[in-house]
């Protein structure tokens, strides 16, 4: 019996009212076949946010107890076991973190499990509120903590404030990528990861547009890279690159998974494959296809 594969594990962050219960529900609502399961942790002994999740209740579980990041020694590694004991295994995990979480900390939980692999952090951020929480003395730091953590940022309420004000303040804090919505409904292929141990053999698809919000590249082929190349191509990957991920033929023999959420990456070694795939998704505007291509061939020729 051949062991499960790792569990995707998304964190989603964000002020209180920013929006995070409704990315859930809409990711839940347009799951595309995935089975979702979702940990909800809200601040105080009644766990609101659970009842507001349009899911059954064994796809939720909670933790009403307090802020899930000050306890990471108790229940919140009990419900990341119980995640993954489960059978059959969910194909996502989403945890939406308290208001007043430090996302960071719940990522490092789910970094340090072997079985589960890490998606990111989404932080939203509340269009109209998010100034005044910032220059608030008691909760600015706590917002800013959630920004800076950010692998994805979601501007939300853009249809009752200009998100201009937003983005400068988000600017100042991040260099994560960008999604600008209304009513906190983004592409769940974004924020969610599929479970299939192999990629499409495909040719490269430099510009292949999937709408306003995302493009992907791709490769598929006989290319291998030095693992130092690779490691410069994930720690220096262009502007509004997300995600990354795709097995990678190393020069001199061998082969390694790669993995890029963010600013964090993965490279395990593998049984080495047939050829070369990689997939990698980015945020529209600031991610040109064309770049990362361009990064690509450096790498293969170094």
């Amino acid at each position: 019996m051949t062991d499960p594969a790792p569990l995707p594990v998304t964190v989603v962050s964000g002020y209180l009212g920013a929006g995070k219960t409704s990315l859930i529900n809409h990711l839940l609502r347009n799951a595309g076949g995935r089975r979702i399961l979702v940990l909800v942790n809200d601040f105080g002994e009644i766990n609101i946010d659970a009842d507001l999740l349009e899911s059954a209740e064994e796809d939720v579980l909670t933790l009403s107890n307090g802020c899930v990041c000050c306890s990471l020694g108790g229940d919140l590694y009990y419900a990341l076991a119980d995640a993954l004991d489960r059978r059959p295994r969910p194909d996502c995990l989403v945890i939406e973190a308290s208001g007043v979480a430090q996302p960071q900390k719940i990522a490092q939980a789910a970094l340090a499990e072997p079985e589960m692999r890490y998606c990111g952090v989404v932080t939203l951020v509340d269009a109209v509120n998010v100034g005044s929480v910032l220059a608030d003395p008691l909760i600015g730091a706590q917002v800013a903590d959630q920004i800076t953590s950010a692998d994805l940022i979601v501007v939300t309420k853009s249809d009752l404030a200009e998100p201009i004000a937003a983005l400068a303040e988000i600017d100042i804090r991040s260099g994560a990528p960008v999604i600008v919505a209304q009513r906190a409904e983004v592409a769940p292929d974004i924020i969610l990861d599929r479970r299939e141990s192999t990629l499409p053999a495909t040719a490269r698809e430099d510009r292949h547009d999937h709408g306003e919000v995302y493009r992907t590249w791709s490769y598929s082929g006989p290319d291998r890279l030095s693992r130092q190349a690779l490691e410069r191509l994930l720690d220096d990957p262009p502007k509004g690159l997300y995600r990354l991920k795709g097995f990678v033929l190393l020069n001199g023999g061998g082969a390694v998974e790669a993995h890029l959420v963010g600013r964090t990456r993965t490279l395990e070694n593998i049984t080495e494959p047939l050829a070369t795939q990689v997939v990698a998704i980015g945020i529209t505007p600031k991610f040109n296809p064309t770049d990362l291509d361009k990064r690509w061939y450096a790498a293969t020729s170094s």
